[in-house]
């Protein structure tokens, strides 16, 4: 007699493979058929592009040159129309303004026109009147969009005809001004009689006319070239959509057909191999279920629903012989889990007390982190109230300081000299630590108000630059600039805010770096931002500090020692400036040989 536990079936080889097989040929059919459908929708789209890509590459552009052509021909016809209306010679300043409008014009009509006669893409638009038409095109920054390759030999041909027609409308319009000019020059004089006056002025009727009338004609010829383009795209876009109909109605059988051929391979493979199978299984273990441990399924098939007819079988067998010993497992168990539940009570108890120690000190750190906020308000508070009130008698005894020194008082003897200076000295390093107070004041209370807009960088740090060169020059350190983009982008700045993070940068730079040492300011371009790097040759970062660098009241151990002043707040205020600014400040030093700080803003 069996002791209950299910025995494992004996694997047979090769057995298992026989329906994943036949599953894989099923899916490689339907595989087949998505390819097919995938390989031509993409042949159709490919052909729709390129339909669509020639309308725009060719007959789009060459309306957009014609549009220009036209735009050139009606301001030189105002220009002509408006210079013959001014009839005072005394205006004769705004007939030559005029003039000058009118040849300016004419000049951009025919870089136009050539464009339109041989394609402004076109080798002969290049070299044709010695590659005047291709300077003149960069010149005036047309770009792209109006670039077109040979024209269709029907609009060329009207191109040539509207040549003709400017001409005459260029050459009548310059002599109509001419004359006109002439007109009014002898009408102010009186020194000819009436009849010569009369015929300076039918004259320039004369090639008014014949102007306005070749410009008819150059219109209507351009109106042609517009109207023959659009047919064009017309019937370009007319094949796009027979093209777009054709590919659909294909794809349309071809997925039908697949869809019909997939339903019937997909019927006759589950009817064999999977639904008859399982409704044997489903039978047998409905029989099972009802108490009949006898019952047992007969598959014959070496697949994987033979095997699990197998299993099943042995299965039930197994279930059979369990059931004697059922009833003392149960029992057996059931006193384990009795055991059990009783450990786990106790455990629970002990979670719950441990649970009630953690409530309470949570409780207490809150309150004591509510407690440190309010102390750090109070802090704040108090540094922003005394800054205020320190700032205006230091303000006071410094320009006392700068009365005393400019001799408004009285002549001062070297000492007593030397003693104002450097207590002038002491009073601006003082309201200079008193701004940084309420800079950081204004920074944790985020009353740190920015003023952003769109600007160019290099004004700003010119300025700020300009402060410092006297200086580094008396101390012997040597101010390099170099930009390394041809054009710096703007960036959207507070003006003020970052002349105090460059005021604090240059003078760290120019207060730690000995004599003969160099300063260089790099700034360049790259990507999505701007960068500004100040490299100094100075006494550097002590290794291990650097990442304390843009603390509060942090000074580094050699810099303390080379300079004894110094806050500590000129870089915590800098770095809260950029980031405001969605940008980053990094920092590369080797104690002794120098520091590079790099400053990356955001380019719009």
């Amino acid at each position: 007699m069996k002791t209950g536990k299910f025995s494992q079936p004996q694997k047979e080889k090769n057995t298992t493979l026989n329906i994943q097989a036949k599953l894989f040929v099923f899916l490689g059919f339907i595989l087949f058929i998505l390819i097919a459908i995938a390989s031509y929708s993409a042949y159709g789209i490919s052909q729709i592009t390129n339909s669509s890509t020639s309308v725009i590459n060719q007959d789009i552009a060459l309306i957009r040159l014609t549009q220009n052509s036209l735009i050139s021909m009606f301001e030189a016809k105002s220009a002509l129309e408006n210079a013959l209306l001014i009839n005072d010679y005394a205006r004769v300043d705004q007939i030559r303004e005029k003039e000058a409008l009118l040849d300016k014009n004419i000049t951009l009509f025919d870089l136009y026109l050539n464009a339109l006669t041989w394609g402004s893409g076109s080798k002969a638009f290049s070299q044709s009147e010695g590659g005047i038409n291709l300077e003149e095109w960069k010149r005036l920054n047309l770009g792209d969009s109006l670039t077109t390759q040979s024209p269709p030999y029907q609009q060329a041909q009207i191109a040539g005809s509207v040549d003709i027609y400017f001409g005459g409308f260029a050459n009548n319009a310059l002599r109509a001004i001419v004359w006109h000019k002439k007109f009014l020059r002898l009408q102010s004089e009186h020194a000819v009689d009436e009849k010569t006056i009369q015929q300076a002025n039918s004259a320039s009727k004369e090639y008014a006319a014949n102007a306005l009338r070749f410009s008819s004609l150059t219109i209507s010829n351009l109106a042609e070239i517009v109207k023959l383009s659009n047919a064009s795209i017309i019937l370009s876009s007319q094949e796009t959509v027979n093209a777009q109909g054709a590919i659909q109605r294909t794809i349309f059988f071809i997925f039908g057909l697949g869809l019909f051929l997939s339903f019937l391979v997909s019927f006759l493979f589950t009817r064999r191999y999977l639904i008859h199978p399982l409704q044997a299984l489903t039978q047998a273990a409905q029989k099972i279920s009802e108490g009949d441990l006898t019952s047992r399924v007969y598959i014959k098939t070496k697949d994987e629903i033979g095997l699990l007819a197998k299993v099943f079988n042995e299965m039930a067998s197994n279930l059979h012989d369990y059931t004697v010993n059922l009833e003392k497992k149960v029992e057996d168990r059931t006193k384990e889990i009795t055991e059990i539940n009783k450990h786990l009570e106790e455990l629970n108890q002990e979670l719950n007390t441990a649970g009630k120690i953690l409530v309470g000190r949570d409780l207490e750190l809150t309150q004591a982190n509510a407690r440190l906020q309010e102390l750090d308000a109070i802090k704040s508070e108090f540094v922003s109230i005394a800054a205020h009130q320190l700032r205006t008698p230091l303000t006071g005894i410094r320009w006392s300081y700068h009365t005393l020194l400019e001799k408004e008082t009285g002549e001062l003897n070297p000492e007593q000299k030397k003693i104002i200076d450097d207590a002038l000295k002491a009073t601006i390093s003082l309201v200079a630590l008193i701004n940084d107070l309420l800079s950081i004041a204004r920074i944790e209370e985020g009353k740190f108000g920015f003023n952003l807009k769109r600007q160019p960088i290099l004004p700003i740090i010119e300025t700020s630059l300009k402060k410092y060169q006297a200086k580094a020059k008396e101390k012997g350190v040597t101010l390099t600039t170099q930009i390394t983009s041809s054009t710096l982008p703007e960036v959207n700045v507070d003006e003020e805010k970052l002349g105090i993070v460059f005021d604090n940068f240059f003078d760290n730079a120019v207060k730690y770096t000995p004599p003969g040492g160099e300063i260089t300011l790099n700034i360049s371009a790259k990507e999505e931002n701007l960068y500004i790097t100040i490299h100094d040759t100075g006494i550097g970062i002590p290794q291990g500090q650097a990442h304390r660098l843009f603390s509060k009241f942090f000074r580094a151990e050699n810099a303390v020692r080379f300079q004894t002043s110094g806050t500590g707040l000129g870089l915590y205020v800098a770095k809260n400036i950029i980031q405001k600014h969605n940008g980053n400040i990094s920092v590369q030093s080797n104690e002794g040989k120098g520091s590079a700080f790099t400053i990356s803003l955001p380019i719009l």
